[in-house]
Order: structure tokens, then sequence, then C-alpha cells
């Protein structure tokens, strides 16, 4: 199952329209749509970080291992004079900051994708210009909240959060039917990464694509070697998962980074430098 969370309707009309979701009415407090066939429920949370948490924790306490969460919907494109941003793209955020605490958290990325990749500031009110943050990045209400609750029932490589931009953080009125026409422009992008997921969380299994027993076998030898805690051999599983359905030589890589020395690791720390080196060489 992919968990997708949107703040308000416009921003989950296209999705519910292309994956055929319908209304789940034996949920009262939030909006939930769902297709058990396409595997995605949808819930329409609400803008602020209190209403996204406390629906994440409605929705998601049942989450299983290979399920994902996906946050998606609209934010501000914040920059100075020079523009680099544009109405209309979107991102796949690789960092969101909380600004009432100043954390950082970063979701992990494991697989290809066509997105840009950017920052976002995750604000308890709307932005305005005076907030002291400088230079270039996207603007929400939400991200920091979705991923702290999100927490709780999926580990960082579980988690993806795509933003759309609809204004400059100027105050400009951003409308429904602006969010609805954006969020369509978008959808074939957002339903190719969604499949991506299904297949490397194991929800779509290709038959001989995929065997248990080479996945099985491959994770476990890295898994000692690397010293992984539980979070991190569940994202080295989740990235040996796709490598073998992309097509990847995943044997060839680990039997390289012996041979180069890398493997096997000294201690957890090492392990960790190590499972971003074998990531990029997969990806």
């Amino acid at each position: 199952m992919i968990y997708i969370v949107t703040a308000v309707y416009a921003e989950a009309h296209a999705i519910i329209t292309h994956f055929h979701l319908k209304k789940d009415v034996s949920f009262t407090r939030f909006q939930i749509f769902d297709n058990q066939e396409a595997g995605i429920r949808l819930v329409v949370t609400g803008t602020g970080g209190v209403a996204a948490a406390v629906a994440i924790a409605d929705t998601c306490k049942r989450a299983q291992a290979g399920e994902f969460l996906v946050n998606i919907g609209t934010c501000a494109g914040i920059q100075a004079e020079e523009k680099v941003y544009r109405v209309g793209q979107i991102f796949l955020c690789n960092k969101i900051k909380e600004q009432v605490t100043g954390r950082a958290f970063y979701p992990d990325i494991l697989y290809r994708h066509g997105f840009a990749e950017g920052q976002i500031l995750t604000g308890a009110v709307p932005y305005t210009p005076d907030k002291g943050e400088d230079g270039f990045f996207l603007y929400d209400m939400e991200a920091a909240a979705v991923y702290q609750a999100g927490l709780y029932y999926f580990g960082p490589h579980q988690m993806s959060f795509l933003k759309v931009i609809s204004d400059y953080g100027d105050g400009e009125k951003v409308t429904p039917e602006l969010v609805m026409e954006l969020m369509e422009g978008h959808m074939e992008e957002i339903s190719e990464y969604l499949n991506l997921l299904r297949k490397a969380g194991g929800c779509e299994q290709e038959g001989a694509n995929c065997p248990d027993s080479r996945l099985q076998k491959e994770a476990d030898l890295l898994c000692t070697d690397m010293h992984c805690s539980k979070t991190m051999e569940a994202a080295l599983r989740q990235c040996i998962r796709y490598g073998i359905l992309s097509g990847a030589d995943i044997e060839g890589v680990r039997k390289e980074m012996y041979f180069e020395g890398k493997l096997p690791c000294k201690d957890k720390k090492e392990g960790k430098l190590c499972f971003e080196e074998f990531k990029r060489r997969v990806l």
C-alpha cells in the first residue's frame, strides 16, 4: 500500500481521478480515498502540522514493511532577485527543515527518478518575507510534521515528499483551480514514481525478476559486513530490491567493493559511508 498525504482537496483531485480512488465513508475525521487494486490510500489532512500528524496516526497505524508514505502537494518557491524557481516546477525533497526548532530531516532517496531535488522549510504559518531565512528554498506548512509522524510507522527510506511550486511566498492568492491545474500537469510523472515504489516495495512482483532467494542472499551478506542497524538494514534491502528490478549488477558491485577494500566495514560509522557508496554505484 502507498499512503498519500495531501493538505487540501485541490492537491488530491488529480490523484483521485487518475487512480480512480473512491471515498471511504467509514472514516469521519478526515477525507479518505482509496483503491485496493491500485494499492493506494489517500488522506486529505487539512493545513498545518498538527492536522497532518493526527491524520497519519489515524490512517497509517497498520502500515507494513514494503509500504510507503508519500506527501504530495504545493509549496512556495522562495527566491531572491535571481529567479531560480518557476510556478509549476515539481521537486522531490532531499532535506526538510523545521523552522520553529531548526531541526533537519533527510528522507532516503534510493531510486532513480526524473525530478529536480530541493530543500524545503516547514513553518507554522504562511510564509512572510521577514522570517530570517536567506537563499533559495521551498516552503510549506506540513512536510516536517509528516516526516516526524511518519517515522512512527515508516523508515526514512519509505517516505517521499513531492512538492509543486504554486507561488513565490509574496502573498499572491493561490486558488483551488490553479492548484488542481498544477497537479494535473504532473500526474504522468507522479504516476510513474508511484509505480516504481510499488515495484521496489514488492507490491508488484515481476516473477523471476526479483526472486526472494537472490534478494535474501545479497542482503544478508551486506548487512553483516556493513554492521547495519535495523533501519539501515531495511533501507539496504529496499535498495537491493530496486537494483534487481532495474537490472543492476548487485553482485558485481558488491565484489568490486570487497576487491577495493571498502568491505567488510570495521564499524557502523564506516558502514554508513559504505552504504552511501553502494547506493551511488547501484543507482
